[in-house]
Formats: structure tokens, sequence, C-alpha cells
């Protein structure tokens, strides 16, 4: 039994090591006004840690949810936490830092509750580091990793993009989501630029440099490593992002037509990235992490004209929203269904909240979403993150 906690963001915390770490105010909001997201992920014995003052009960919010509807895991807030007596749970963030699980501690001597905490190991702030996933990538495709370059100052950044061709990527190290990322489309810094290159060293030290690819689509594979150190395989998930690489939300459908649509882009060498890589990962976690891992991929167009599958552009060492989108299909939408899975920011969030429930009517099909509209966090007037489904059938 786990006790989630859902905390974007996490690594800039790993970044800060044990020293005092506030994220930023929109890394604040984005966990308040989603902490029920692990409702939909976690296993219906689980509990998901909520905010002090928010209603429990998700009848409230989803009336309409029908009989037979799949058990959903319990949101909890410290104070029935407290009131309860509930058997050991395990934490479970969404991301593992050294504060998310000094929360975890506070709670337990705040609440008393039994709270298995697992420890920090100094080896995950080397996993979660981009290296790593450059580290795997150097296995899986020594060609991709040639090009590959990590600088600590600005004249080395500005020397690489003089002398390579362009267009390149910059990211720090500690990111995730296609945030952190710079685009670079000439061989010379602009003073934006530039300010971004020493900002990010500043921060973080260093900054990771790649090559630009065309890219045809989007993908992860989603993994789970055991105790036992396998890397299981859970599914495929397709994602959209936008024109900075951000990410924006994923599809939903069933697994055979998502392998189908990426076997027909990439070919039959598919089955044996997957291979590769669940090989990978278990060499380079397995034994030290234990939970699910998403490994992001890319289809790109090689100088040639061909399709080619970029094996490893990001690892994520955490839940993902690729890894929530599988689940959210497997157990929650009509076998039939297409749709999309949502994440979004906007000041005027309510208003579409209220818009699309409008629009789009829920349908259901033996207790599943065939259609519509399904909000999957309570959304209010001064609401401005949403995580949603939208099914079109």
């Amino acid at each position: 039994m786990k006790l989630h906690l859902f905390n974007p963001g996490y690594e800039a915390g790993v970044s800060a090591g044990a020293t005092g770490y506030t994220p930023a105010a929109n890394i604040q909001r984005m966990r308040r006004e989603l902490a029920w997201l692990p409702v939909w992920y976690g296993n219906p014995v689980d509990h998901v840690l909520t905010e002090e003052d928010e209603e429990t009960d998700i009848r409230r919010f989803l009336p309409d949810l029908p009989a037979g509807f799949p058990l959903l895991a319990t949101p909890i807030n410290r104070k029935l936490l407290t009131r309860h007596s509930l058997p050991e749970l395990t934490a479970a963030p969404w991301g593992l830092s050294p504060q998310s699980l000094r929360l975890f501690d506070n709670l337990k001597r705040q609440t008393n509750a039994d709270i298995r905490i697992p420890p920090w190991k100094d080896a995950y702030a080397r996993l979660t580091h981009r290296q790593t996933a450059a580290e795997c990538l150097a296995i899986l495709n020594p060609r991709l990793s040639a090009f590959n370059a990590q600088a600590t100052d600005l004249s080395e950044v500005e020397h690489y993009i003089a002398a390579s061709h362009p267009p390149f990527v910059l990211k720090t190290p500690y990111s995730s989501s296609g945030r952190g990322l710079l685009w670079i489309h000439g061989n010379r810094l602009t003073e934006k630029e530039t300010a971004w290159v020493r900002g990010a060293i500043e921060k973080q030290g260093v900054v990771c440099i790649e090559r630009g690819l065309e890219k045809i689509k989007d993908f992860a594979m989603e993994f789970f490593i055991d105790e036992q150190g396998n890397a299981v395989f859970q599914g495929f998930s397709l994602f959209e992002t936008a024109d900075k690489g951000a990410y924006s939300g994923n599809r939903l459908e069933r697994q055979e037509s998502l392998c189908r649509e990426l076997t027909d882009l990439a070919g039959d060498s598919l089955q044996d990235v997957q291979t590769a890589v669940g090989n990978v990962l278990q060499k380079v976690y397995g034994g030290i992490y234990t939970g699910y891992i998403g490994t992001d991929m890319m289809i790109y167009r090689e100088d040639n004209g061909n399709a080619a599958v970029h094996p490893c552009v990001e690892i994520n060492m955490r839940y993902t929203m690729g890894m929530v989108a599988v689940r959210l299909f497997e157990r929650f939408m009509d076998a039939d269904a297409v749709g999309s899975f949502q994440t979004t920011c906007s000041a005027t969030a309510f208003a579409d909240h209220c818009a699309m429930q409008e629009m789009y009517p829920r349908q259901w099909t033996d207790g599943r979403l065939s259609k519509g509209y399904l909000p999957l966090c309570p959304v209010r007037p001064d609401t401005r993150y949403r995580s949603y489904i939208l099914s079109g059938g």
C-alpha cells in the first residue's frame, strides 16, 4: 500500500542535493492543483496526499461516474492521515529527491502515521543526470552519441557550435518534460542565447550539447525496474510537444494501434530497440533503483532521407506522463475509444473547464469512458493547471 505524492520539478531538488530547496512558485502551484493525479495511476488500495483543506471525495467533482467504474486510489490530507489508523504505507513520490523524502519524514512525525520511507542513495543523483542518458545512448547508438558534448563554461559552448554543423540542442542536466532546452540554429550565440547558457551553467555547473535532428515523431517506451533489477516493458506512449520541445500531451488508444503506427514509420527495428533499451536499463539502473522509468525516443529523418529511431533522447527515472497515459487507457477508457491526455496551464482554466463540460459531455460504455471530457483533478475559479482526458470515441 503506497502513499503517493505528486511532486513535478523534483529534478531541481536532486541538483540542489541535501541543501534547502524551494520550488519556483509555478511548480508549487502545479503540485497543489494537480495533487490528485496519482488517484488515477495508483492502485485502488493506495492513498494520495492532498492539500490540508482539500475535499477528498472524488464524486464531489465527478458525480456522474457510472456504476462499475474502476476503483481509484484514495485522496487523503494530513488531518485524515492523523485521525485514521492505516496499515503501513510506503512513500511513493512522483520523483525521488532528498526534499520529497524529507517531506514524508516530517509527515510521519507530525501525524504518527506508519510510513516506510526508502533511503536516499547518492547514486540516484548520478542516474537522474542527463549524462547517464548520454552514456546509455553511447551503448545503444555510438554514431548518434558521437555528436554529444558537455560544456562547463561559455567559451566551450561557443567553440563547439562554431566548429560544428547546426542546429544544436542545449540541455540542462537536471530537467524534464522538455524544460531546460535551448535550440541553436546558427554558429554564433545571440545575446539572449548567451544569457541562457551563462544562467544554466551558473545554476547547474554544466550544459549538455546535442545535435538537432529532423523530428518525425516523438514517442517513449515505459518500463518498470523490479526488485530483481529486471526492466519490464509496460507500453508505448506517443506524446506531443510545443515548438520549443515542452511536453503538451499524450495520445490515448490501444497499444496495438500505437505500435503499428510506430512500426509503419520506423520499420521492424522497433522490437530490437525495445529489447536493447530494456537490457541497457537493467545494466545501468537495475539493482540500484526500483520503480517506473521512461525512455523518451524519436523517429527522425537521416541526411539520406531514411527514417531512423533515436533510442535515448532522455531517461526519466520516475513516474512519467506517458506511464499515466498507458494506465488511463488500460483502466478507464473503452477499448475502442481514441483520445488524448492533456496537461495545460492557463489563466482561463476554469472558464475553459466549464465550456468543455458543456461541449464534450461524457458518455460511458460498460463503466468506461467512450466519449467526452473527463477532468482528472478538481478545477476551481482560481485554478491554472488542469489535467484531463478528451475522448472522441
